[in-house]
């Protein structure tokens, strides 16, 4: 179930640096920061567009973050954590994980803002009942023209 208004949603993006997947917290984007992201992706300058897409999930992840899972994150191979009531807390991770890994916020906010899917395909049974005919509707059609099958 999907729980509106929380600010405990998790998104799990692998990272290459570590070749993990890290766990992240984050409340979802109201309507202006989803306005906000999309429309600053790319900005006219004279006849020319920029792109301002990584700068743009930067900002906008550290907007809509909370938290990460402790132990995901450390410094000087000690863990780290976001949690407050953590023995492992470290006040400024947030600073820390964009110097650190700019790459893996820019990832995280392009899940959350563009990351949408619609429903996955149901995966096909593989029953050994099926035809051994392999045939499908398109090779019953005639060629498109005299010299197309030859």
């Amino acid at each position: 179930m999907e729980e509106l208004g929380s600010t405990r949603n998790i998104a799990r993006i692998y990272s290459p640096v570590s070749g993990e997947t890290k766990e992240f917290y984050y409340r979802i984007p109201t309507t202006e920061e989803l306005t906000e992201y999309s429309s600053n992706l790319f900005k006219r300058k004279g006849r020319k567009m920029q792109n301002k897409a990584i700068e743009t999930r930067i900002r906008m992840a550290k907007k809509i973050l909370t938290g990460f899972h402790d132990g995901d994150f450390g410094i000087n191979k000690k863990p780290i954590s976001s949690d407050p009531d953590s023995p492992d807390y470290y006040p400024q991770w947030l600073r820390l994980l964009e110097e650190g890994n700019p790459g893996l916020l820019s990832a995280f906010a392009f899940h959350v803002f563009e990351g949408a899917k619609a429903d996955e395909m149901p995966e096909e049974d593989d029953d050994d009942d099926k035809d051994d005919d392999d045939q499908t509707e398109d090779d019953d059609l005639p060629p498109l023209s005299p010299n197309s099958g030859s």
